[in-house]
């Protein structure tokens, strides 16, 4: 499948199909340039470039928070159907403040907006750290970062935002603005202005949906291999086959439980005698006894396999080196590129009555910059992730993407369930 490249521009009007962001395009043409302002003052921390503009006081955050649909989208269903592949992704903006100087870093968090559900999907992010700022409005381009492929449904578009974490605010001013420059024009976009380069997109391939899942008819190393499903990343995948909306029966029957014997069952993960529905029970209640050894297929290891997580119950998810108040009870892991968890990887925990403390620290939207997780056999892993959660009725599912790249010192793949 040919890759088409693709690059945005974000405008100086408001999106159709989301009337607070503005509208990204992807021809350029405009005559000049559109700029709209955020209020800093004097204040430090994080808070959005609005990309229309705002009054609003500076959030003066901690970090960068959820997504707030005053960025810009891509409103357009070229993208439906189709495919980001792993690849670089590369902003580049245009910004000033009205007086003084200020020293501020800037990030890119990308997603996928539906327009039908109003859910927005983690991508990635890109930074550029410690960048001084004049009154002259200035391009800063961000290095080429490399995320994980992702694919575009029905209702899909690409949606992006413009953060600001000041550390040295020089203005001096109570009513100090920062300029965030697009162009002056709703249909053609402009050079530098809001830019954001894709890795290009290619057609999702379906045909995997039905075929790779039968599970009886492939080895170990083709189902590890084939659950990929080609089309859709780790984080896409989870997300369809979110536990919350579906009856734990038709879980069961979607992932054609079963349809194995006990014999095949057992061999496969091994479950050791439990039917499928006590499989199911176990997976959702029990967080303190690990239900089955890990299964350690020896035959693969390389790009595309899955990185494990640890099957140690407790104490092994931390921020911070300080332990989550309580321990999850299902998993996912990210997939190894390489010896490396690259930036944009995905995991997925699952809490079934989570504590408070842990659904604050896990808000949606969240940066935690040294979170620790437990590899396969006891090693220790901690990056900076984003966290994008979710809670029906008692469940709750934080999807953390990497966003600084891991090294990793062991190759060993295996999968397991709690």
């Amino acid at each position: 499948m040919g890759i088409t490249a693709l690059t945005l521009y974000g405008c100086n009007v408001a999106s159709t199909d989301l009337s607070t962001a503005a509208t990204a395009v992807s021809v350029t043409g405009a005559s000049g340039n559109g700029t709209f302002t955020s209020l800093l003052g004097t204040a430090t921390g994080y808070s959005q470039l609005v990309a229309l503009g705002t009054t609003s006081a500076w959030a003066a955050g901690g970090s960068i928070g959820p997504p707030t649909g005053q960025g810009f989208l891509f409103d357009v269903t070229t993208l439906e159907g189709q495919q980001f592949p792993t690849g670089n992704w590369t902003p580049t903006i245009r910004v000033a403040v009205s007086v003084g100087t200020a020293t501020a870093s800037f990030f890119i968090p990308l997603y996928k907006y539906n327009t039908a559900t109003g859910v927005y999907t983690p991508i990635g992010t890109v930074s550029l750290t410690s960048q001084s700022m004049t009154t002259a409005v200035t391009t800063y381009a961000f290095s080429a970062t490399s995320l994980a492929q992702v694919s575009f449904g029905t209702g899909d578009k690409l949606y992006y935002e413009v953060w600001s974490n000041v550390t040295a605010n020089g203005t001096g001013s109570g009513t100090a603005t920062m300029k965030l420059t697009t162009s002056n024009s709703g249909t053609l976009g402009r050079a530098n202005n809001a830019q954001l380069v894709t890795p290009g997109y290619q057609a999702t391939s379906n045909r995997d949906l039905v075929g790779r899942l039968r599970v009886q008819g492939q080895s170990q190393r083709d189902l590890a291999g084939r659950v990929q499903v080609q089309g859709l990343s780790l984080r896409d995948l989870w997300l369809r086959l979110r536990v919350q909306g579906l009856s734990a029966r038709d879980v069961l029957s979607r992932l054609r439980v079963q349809g194995l014997s006990n014999r095949d069952l057992v061999g496969r993960a091994p479950v050791q005698g439990l039917s499928p529905r006590d499989l199911w029970l176990r997976m959702i209640v029990s967080i303190t006894n690990p239900l089955v050894p890990p299964l350690q297929p020896s035959s693969f290891a390389g790009p595309g396999t899955v990185l494990p997580l640890s099957g140690r119950p407790v104490g092994f998810y931390a921020s911070a080196g300080v332990a989550l108040p309580d321990q999850p009870s299902v998993m996912t892991a990210p997939f190894l590129n390489g010896i490396t968890v690259p930036a944009g990887s995905t995991f997925a925990l699952t809490w079934n009555a989570p504590s408070t403390a842990t659904l604050t620290l896990l808000a949606n939207g969240a940066i935690l910059s040294a979170f620790t997780f437990a590899l396969f056999g006891g090693a220790m892993v901690t990056t900076s992730v984003q966290v994008a959660s979710s809670l029906t009725g008692s469940v709750f599912t934080a999807v953390f993407t990497v966003l600084v790249p891991v090294t990793l010192n062991q190759w060993v793949v295996a999968t397991q369930f709690l």
